[in-house]
């Protein structure tokens, strides 16, 4: 586990640049983070007491490393001299009158000053003053739509991906701004959306000569050997058959080779339809039922069946591979206390990232 914050002796991409993060969301956090832990100086604008450190446990990894101003918002001229000051500003501020003349009184103090804008639907049409809430905008965005369910219909998705795609972009919009500022002189205006980092994620396309998915994928997986397992001792796998040649495999490891020659299982990876389907899921869940995980994952290396064990999160974060690329640290956190965070997710050989310490 690396324990290792900021040397003062190391270079890292962004050293020297002050960014200002007057955002309020996940979205607007974690592209600041990454920013930061390249080297950028970033400097977060609070108005209370209670914002300074953010209760959500998310914010101890979002909010490392950066400084924190109290600014009064009738505190024109420490506002004013923050904008002199710095390179980037990142903001989530709803849309309104107000807001436009902050950031033209924020261009004419910094003409190089570039802005970052995170909304929730961009920056015109009819939903452009609606809530900035990942869940609303994905369940627009179609990103409820045809997911694996019990119960048929849409669902909710955990995983705010409207947030963390909406954090990529604005980082690496914000890179690309600082590029074309050094090797022009010019500075310019970033914006990206909640709406943006849905689409991110979405693969759905619509075309003439692209074919519909016939079989919808179950909650469990995708097809009877692409599935999570549960095994005899309690613990799960993943298979990751998807050409013949590994269901070959995996059918013969367990036992069920003869099934594969059924015109009803087809060759494993297309069954003639969703009862066979579901057919041939059950055969194969009942067959890695009778033996533990520890003895599977045996069988399947020595086999060559591509797998993996369906690990908890606590189980992820100790397991060797992480460890070996110093991909969890740790910080004393001034709420939470010593916690086990995500490292840098981001290598550079030459400027490497830093994190300079705690929220």
């Amino acid at each position: 586990m690396s324990d290792t914050l900021a040397d003062s002796q190391t270079q890292s991409a962004l050293d020297g640049i002050c960014m200002l993060d007057m955002t309020t969301g996940m979205a607007g956090a974690l592209g600041a983070m990454f920013l930061c832990d390249n080297g950028a100086r970033v400097v977060r604008l609070v108005g209370h007491d209670d914002e300074i450190v953010r209760p959500e446990p998310g914010f101890a990894l979002w909010d490392r490393g950066k400084e924190v101003v109290m600014l009064d918002s009738r505190d024109l001229e420490t506002l004013h001299n923050l904008w002199q000051a710095a390179d980037v500003v990142i903001e989530d501020i709803a849309p309104g009158f107000e807001k436009e003349v902050m950031f033209r009184a924020a261009a004419k103090a910094n003409p190089n000053l570039i802005r970052c804008t995170i909304s929730a639907y961009g920056n015109a049409g009819p939903l452009l003053d609606e809530p900035a809430d990942h869940d609303l905008v994905m369940a627009r965005m179609g990103i409820l739509a045809n997911q694996p369910s019990f119960r048929g219909g849409p669902i909710h998705v955990v995983h705010p991906v409207a947030s963390v795609g909406a954090g990529l972009l604005a980082a690496l919009g914000v890179t690309a701004a600082l590029l074309h500022r050094e090797r022009t002189g010019a500075a310019q205006r970033v914006e990206t959306s909640l709406m943006a980092g849905a689409l991110l994620y979405s693969p759905k396309a619509i075309g003439d000569n692209l074919q519909p998915r016939t079989m919808m994928m179950s909650p469990a997986g995708g097809g009877p050997f692409y599935s999570v397992f549960e095994c005899a001792d309690g613990e799960w796998i993943q298979l990751g058959c998807i050409h013949s040649g590994f269901v070959d495999l995996a059918a013969a490891v367990l036992g069920i080779a003869h099934l594969m020659t059924d015109p009803e299982f087809g060759d494993g990876r297309y069954p003639q339809s969703e009862t066979a389907r579901a057919k041939l899921f059950n055969i194969v869940a009942n067959a890695m039922r009778t033996k533990p995980a520890s003895k599977w994952m045996r069988i399947f290396e020595d086999a060559d069946v591509p797998y993996a064990p369906a690990l908890t999160t606590e189980q992820a974060m100790d397991d060797p591979q992480i460890m070996h690329n110093d991909m969890i640290m740790e910080l004393d956190d001034p709420l939470l206390g010593m916690t086990s965070l995500a490292g840098l997710p981001i290598n550079l050989s030459q400027t490497p990232g830093n994190v300079r310490g705690p929220r």
